[in-house]
């Protein structure tokens, strides 16, 4: 079972995402949060396989975050996913700790291989 947590300051997004994973058996959400210091908080208490984050986040954002959960918690895997996707915030992603990155738009497309893809690559390493 991939346990993930759910990070988006919009309500909707969280809801879609939600009930986009929801129906999978392999997936259990255990948290979702709307700013990045409530998902640092979540994260350490929840442990999660997968983080999915977004960019844009009241506060501090989830570059920010990202790196944060890195130094803190490395077994974290954090999956950006964001509307915002120009190289620059692609690098920054990537060069913050982001294991993959998904574009919001191609949500249904993407992220389900994606989670399951960075999930099954911590299983290998650790095993």
């Amino acid at each position: 079972m991939i346990r993930a947590l759910l990070v988006d300051d919009q309500p909707q997004i969280l809801e879609g995402l939600e009930m986009l994973l929801a129906l999978e058996p392999d997936l259990e959400i255990v948290g979702t949060a709307q700013t990045a210091e409530a998902a640092i908080a979540l994260a350490h208490e929840l442990q999660p396989d997968i983080i999915v984050m977004d960019v844009r986040l009241p506060g501090i954002d989830g570059i920010a975050a990202t790196r944060a959960l890195g130094e803190d918690l490395p077994s974290g895997r954090v999956v950006i996913l964001s509307l915002y996707c120009d190289p620059e915030t692609r690098r920054q992603a990537v060069e913050a700790g982001a294991q993959a990155f998904v574009a919001k738009y191609d949500m249904t497309q993407w992220l389900l291989a994606t989670i399951r893809r960075i999930a099954a690559q911590a299983t290998q390493s650790m095993g």
